[in-house]
């Protein structure tokens, strides 16, 4: 599978390098860079610290690590692309999104087919609240999230559109050129207890009613 991103999805975007292979010059490239975008008064050490909260979260696993500049300053976000095999059906959603009670909802409008959304509360060891968001498409054998690791909540609730719009800007094609589709959720897995919130009727419950 290739996976791409729309150009208009990543203003303010910023492709971290894998594990090991950032170098001094685009390193001080990107630092440059965002010094000459931000308000004036920020240090070089700022901006360097920032840019190093990016390159400790990324994850080995993932496809791509991603973060986010939204504004004049250091404050960032940081999201990891990654591809798994889908799990069973009847634990699609246990899987794909952590937390207990959590409550899905639909992520409409992405290129690669409808998607759902999960956001919950981290407490972190010094016992302040976080926030992290997680996007998930499915075709049922192929499983694509898009996670937003933990950040404040106030920051987390300012960014998530912008994370939303990275997600719908995802294009992913299977090794032939043929573009990957995911397929709706209720397709697979019946979420009884949420299948009212997101006023859906399942297609066997069509079906029953007929």
């Amino acid at each position: 599978m290739r996976l791409d991103i729309a150009s208009e999805a990543l203003t303010r975007w910023v492709e971290l390098p894998p594990i090991g292979a950032e170098t001094q010059a685009w390193r001080a490239e990107l630092v440059d860079g965002l010094l000459r975008t931000w308000e004036s008064g920020w240090s070089r050490e700022v901006a360097e610290d920032a840019l190093d909260h990016g390159l400790a979260a990324r994850d080995p696993d993932a496809l791509s690590t991603l973060q986010l500049w939204p504004g004049d300053g250091p404050a960032n976000a940081t999201v990891q692309l990654s591809v798994h095999a889908a799990p069973p059906v009847e634990r699609l959603v246990e899987q794909a999104f952590p937390g207990d009670d959590v409550v899905v909802e639909r992520l409409d409008g992405a290129t690669v087919g409808p998607g759902y959304e999960v956001v919950w509360m981290v407490t972190l060891p010094d016992g302040a609240q976080g926030v992290a968001a997680r996007h998930a498409f499915t075709d049922g054998e192929t499983l694509l999230l898009v996670t937003l690791d933990v950040t404040h909540p106030l920051f987390a609730a300012s960014i998530l559109e912008t994370v939303r719009d990275l997600a719908r800007g995802i294009v992913v094609e299977h090794d032939d050129g043929t573009p990957w589709q995911a397929y709706p959720l209720l397709e697979h897995v019946v979420v009884d207890e949420q299948v009212e919130g997101w006023a859906v009727v399942p297609i066997d419950a069509e079906a029953d009613a007929s």
